[in-house]
Order: C-alpha cells, then structure tokens, then sequence
C-alpha cells in the first residue's frame, strides 16, 4: 500500500487503521520546536542522545505520536499520558482522553511509521532493505516450519524480497500481540513470498488466522514494511506526515 498526503485531516472511525509516514530528516531548530510538546521525561531522554540524526528520530517520531493522538482525540497532545504493558509497548494512559486510540511506532533509517486505530490492536514494522544477510540461517533458527519449506523452495533471486516481506509481517504482529522480539517467532507462520498476498497462516496453536490480519506498505525505495491488526479486515489508510499540522 502507497503512502498518500491527505488534503484534510481524516476522520478515525471504527474498523479503520491509518499509518502514517513520518520523516526524520529535520533541523536541530525543528528539533527545538517539536520539543515543546514532549513530556519533561522524552526531553530528558531526547537530552542523552550524542548523535543528531538519533535526536531528530525521536524527536520527530514522539511528537509525531502525541500530535496525532490529540487530533484524533481532541486531546492536548502535550498533556497525553502513556504508561507501559508488561512487554514495554506504550498505551495511552486510562485516564487520558485518547485511551481509546491503540497505536504503534516503528523507526528505520530516516522514516518512522505509526499506526494508530480505535480500540484495535496493531502492529508496525518499518526495515530498510539488506542483502548482506544470512537469510538461509536466520530463517531455519527463527521462523516456523511452513515458512521454512517455503523459503527453501523459491529461487536464490527471490529470497531475499521474501526474507524482508517475512520478518517485517511478523514483526508486526509480534507488536501488535504486544510481545516484540520477546515473543517466539516461530509460534506462528505467515505467508512467505514477497509478490503474494500476505496473510496469516496459522496463529500459535490454532489452524487459521483467526482475527488476525496482515498487509504489506510501501513506505519508499529500499524499505519494506508491514502492518498487522487484530480485525479480519481493516480498512487500511496509508498517510503522509504531510497532513500533520505541528
């Protein structure tokens, strides 16, 4: 799915997810400026960051998140509050008035990706392209056995496409469970080549996706990414930061 600028910022409704493209490329004044709406703690951390080009992701990414947040919500994105779940992914607290709103970060090279729906879990993966990888070993040591059979068996020219477009959907619905990379890879299987469909094969124990989906972005040349939601089929909106008035 391509990323597209909104001519007005969009309505949210129930059974849609929308996943914005965010760049990092800004300026140490757009660093300043955007600080403005972090919390006294992303200051701080934003603080400790020794390299520009570190700053300017999180930066950009976290005030990204809580302008977003607060247009959906009406909410003053300064004032949201997030709290933690037991494997680290960020909620928006109870008492906020975007508690309602579940969302996802993802960071690679120069774009983050944020996903943002109501009361739908989600997930985000964003990887720039690499070839100098093992794929053969990561995927025999990792991944579940129908995925492995279905690497094996694709030509040397696909793997690596089919390696990407794999780990970036499971990435993202290890996210969207709300485990990451603490999660088992292998629980789970998904669909392997990169110019197909993506879809969930079999979800931990049970045959089938269950409520679980998939889908493949195209967030820009050299970067594979992927989406995951706990919806059988989410009406997916693919957004560019453009559309954000900070």
């Amino acid at each position: 799915m391509d990323f597209l600028t909104p001519e007005k910022f969009p309505q949210l409704e129930d059974g849609q997810v929308h996943v914005w493209r965010v760049s990092a490329l800004i300026s140490d004044e757009g660093i300043q400026r955007l600080s403005d709406i972090l919390s006294e703690d992303e200051r701080e951390r934003l603080g400790r960051f020794h390299f520009p080009k570190d700053r300017a992701r999180f930066a950009s990414g976290r005030a990204a998140l809580r302008t977003l947040l607060g247009r959906y919500s009406g909410a003053d994105p300064a004032a949201i509050a997030f709290i933690r779940a037991p494997h680290g992914k960020p909620l928006a607290a109870s008492e906020s008035a975007a508690r309602h709103l579940t969302f996802n970060v993802s960071h690679s090279g120069n774009i983050a990706l944020i996903a943002v729906a109501r009361d739908i879990p989600v997930g985000v993966d964003i990887e720039r392209f690499r070839t100098r990888v093992d794929f053969g070993g990561i995927i025999r040591r990792f991944f579940a056995p129908e995925e492995i059979e279905a690497f094996l068996t694709l030509p040397e020219s696909a793997k690596p496409a089919a390696f990407m477009a794999v780990w970036t959907r499971k990435e993202s619905l290890l996210k969207a469970i709300g485990e990451g990379l603490a999660g088992h890879l292998n629980s789970f299987a998904v669909s392997v080549p990169a110019d197909e469909p993506p879809r969930v094969i079999r979800f931990r124990d049970e045959p089938g996706p269950g409520e679980w989906s998939i889908a493949d972005l195209f967030p820009g040349p050299d970067y594979k990414a992927a989406l995951a939601a706990k919806h059988p089929s989410p009406e997916i909106s693919c957004l560019d930061e453009a559309g954000i008035e900070r």
